[in-house]
């Protein structure tokens, strides 16, 4: 049986990974940013960014699933 109390824990959880989600979107949109902004950026640089850019983007799936 679902409580009262379950309903608001899922509400919630729901509200939180709504939070997270959004603060990983503006990080995401912050590195976009900073590399469109440093066109002269190193090889390894620009490589870690996208490393950073692609655990942003699964962790993001994640938390639609």
């Amino acid at each position: 049986m679902i409580t009262y109390n379950d309903i608001l824990n899922d509400v919630y959880n729901v509200n939180a990974l709504d939070e997270v989600r959004q603060d990983i979107q503006n990080q995401v949109d912050k590195l976009i940013d900073h590399i469109a902004d440093n066109p002269d950026m190193d090889v390894i640089s620009k490589h870690n960014m996208n490393i950073a850019l692609d655990v942003y983007e699964v962790i993001l799936d994640r938390i639609k699933a």
